[in-house]
């Protein structure tokens, strides 16, 4: 709309008054709705950043205290652990607790981004998406054809939740501080596993000693004949001192204490090399997790962890020592690696 002008030689200069009066107030207005409107973007970014710190909390005690809590799917039981006293099976209620704060915190990042898009970023992107939204569809599927359908769903929401963890801490995840914070807390994960690891060897043969004082009482509790199979099996796992930390078998134990080793290992690394001087030597104290979670390992057992680990070292050290070499040839070294 064109702006109107009036001189007192054209008018009235009481209706030219009435404009310049006009005008002042519309101005007035624009002010306090632009006001008002920052007032409410400011408010929808501090909104935005208490849901992404919630939610990284939230994912925080996850990624920390899930692997070294049991959990099941079922809700029946063991029949050796009813046969034992002070020992209980874990309950679903745990896993479908878990499952549900992970779908909470994503529900959190989703309304912090609609809030602030300016503060949250752009969506990165993540590589899961098109698998996340093909497991969603085959867990419906699946969920719906069962014959245990409760089972089905409490398996089903489980699956779900790890890719989406994955991508609510891709998205989260945009500082070095909140990174530096994930990883301690991972590193502490694997040496609480280390540490049952240990506990679990040194015990091993009192474990065996009691098992031995009391095995016609165990499997008389259930009902089972002395040799059954399902006795040989079990003794021929008490004798071999599988050590399964919090994890309920030996492989799965060592792969995560592999993973939490160069989790540590990088994470030391990366503060020696940030420091010089006196700083190096007081941040060398940071190879000591990953030398404690490494030292677990061998006791666990687990051949493929191991194989796996060494692997590792070896293609990592090749890449280290070739890194002038890809940084020229990335197309050759690309489709070298694909090879």
């Amino acid at each position: 709309m064109p702006r109107r002008v009036c001189s007192h030689e054209d008018g009235n200069p009481n209706e030219c008054d009435r404009i310049s009066e006009g005008n002042h107030c519309l101005k007035q207005r624009h002010l306090i709705n632009r006001l008002l409107l920052a007032g409410d973007i400011e408010r929808c970014v501090h909104l935005a950043n208490m849901l992404r710190n919630a939610a990284l909390l939230i994912l925080l005690v996850l990624v920390g205290l899930r692997p070294i809590i049991a959990e099941s799917y079922d809700s029946a039981g063991i029949s050796l652990t009813r046969a034992l006293d002070g020992i209980s099976d874990p309950s679903p209620i745990r896993t479908i607790a878990f499952d549900m704060l992970i779908l909470l915190s994503g529900a959190m990042y989703f309304v912090s981004h609609v809030l602030d898009r300016r503060s949250g970023g752009r969506y990165l992107t993540t590589g899961l998406e098109a698998g996340f939204i093909l497991l969603l569809v085959a867990a419906g599927i699946s969920t719906w054809y069962a014959c245990q359908q409760r089972l089905a769903i409490n398996g089903a929401l489980d699956f779900v939740s790890y890719p989406l963890l994955c991508i609510v801490l891709v998205q989260i995840l945009r500082s070095a501080n909140s990174r530096s914070l994930v990883l301690t807390v991972v590193i502490a994960s694997g040496c609480v596993q280390a540490a049952q690891c240990w506990d679990q060897y040194i015990s091993a043969a009192e474990y065996r000693a009691y098992y031995e004082q009391h095995k016609e009482e165990i499997w008389a509790k259930q009902g089972i004949p002395q040799d059954a199979p399902a006795v040989a099996l079990f003794e021929q796992r008490v004798q071999s001192g599988d050590i399964q930390g919090f994890l309920g078998h030996g492989g799965v134990a060592g792969s995560y204490l592999v993973l939490c080793s160069f989790a540590a290992g990088g994470f030391a690394l990366a503060l020696i090399r940030t420091q010089s001087g006196e700083g190096r030597i007081l941040t060398a104290v940071a190879l000591i997790p990953m030398l404690f979670i490494a030292s677990a390992i061998p006791i666990t057992q687990s051949r493929g962890a191991m194989i796996a680990g060494g692997a590792t070292l070896i293609l990592g050290g090749i890449v280290w020592g070739l890194r002038k070499w890809i940084e020229r040839n990335r197309s050759r070294a690309f489709l070298l690696g694909c090879g």
